[in-house]
């Protein structure tokens, strides 16, 4: 559409394409999320529980790459301010681990040294998945954080929000800070069916009211 809009009306378009992100807002769902954000979810369970092992699907041998959402807003920016082309534009981290690194230090990052146990009845999916961003590299954009850094920062939010009661199907889809004058303080909005939970400094401020 960008492409479009630039050779019919000559207006300033461009298009990024992004690699996998992740982000503390992800998607935890047991059923339909990604592998990081599945993971994540999974270790945590299994140190809560006290489970001796947890399992992965597959070898544990396919590539993927991270991108984390905040260095994804800074690349938008970015191009805006230094790009200006018909082509799109690939956003990624140009790095890439296997499944099994990813596990490796989803197990460092919540702190449960439990055993791995890869079931390799189940599929292993695509064999690599890197983008090429060979032409936003060469703009000279880095991303600034680091898989490890991304994953503690996400696991530390969740951490924070399961605190408050709000359970991991909770979290999403619509998840936003308000602000409720009358209790001079900073909440956490999520939205369940048809009611709309206030998470707020102390246990005491919890509302729930009718959406």
């Amino acid at each position: 559409m960008c492409q479009a809009y630039r050779i019919q009306y000559n207006w300033d378009a461009i298009s990024g394409m992004p690699t996998n992100l992740y982000d503390p807002n992800d998607n935890f769902h047991p059923e339909n999320s990604h592998v990081l954000p599945a993971l994540m979810r999974r270790f945590h369970e299994a140190k809560v529980s006290g489970a001796k092992e947890v399992v992965v699907w597959g070898t544990g041998s396919p590539l993927r790459e991270f991108l984390h959402v905040d260095d994804l807003a800074d690349a938008v920016v970015f191009l805006m301010e230094s790009y200006s082309g018909l082509e799109h534009v690939n956003v990624g981290s140009g790095k890439e681990v296997t499944i099994r690194e990813l596990a490796e230090s989803m197990k460092e990052v919540v702190r449960f040294d439990v055993e791995l146990v890869w079931d390799t009845s189940k599929p292993d999916g695509t064999p690599r998945k890197l983008t090429d961003s060979s032409k936003l590299l060469g703009l000279w954009w880095p991303p600034s954080v680091s898989l490890k850094d991304g994953l503690i920062d996400t696991y530390k939010w969740n951490l924070e929000i399961l605190l408050h009661g709000i359970p991991w199907q909770l979290q999403r889809p619509a998840l936003a800070f308000i602000y409720l004058p009358q209790r001079n303080n900073q909440c956490i909005r999520t939205c369940a069916n048809d009611l709309v939970t206030c998470v707020c400094e102390r246990e005491s401020d919890v509302q729930m009211r009718p959406f």
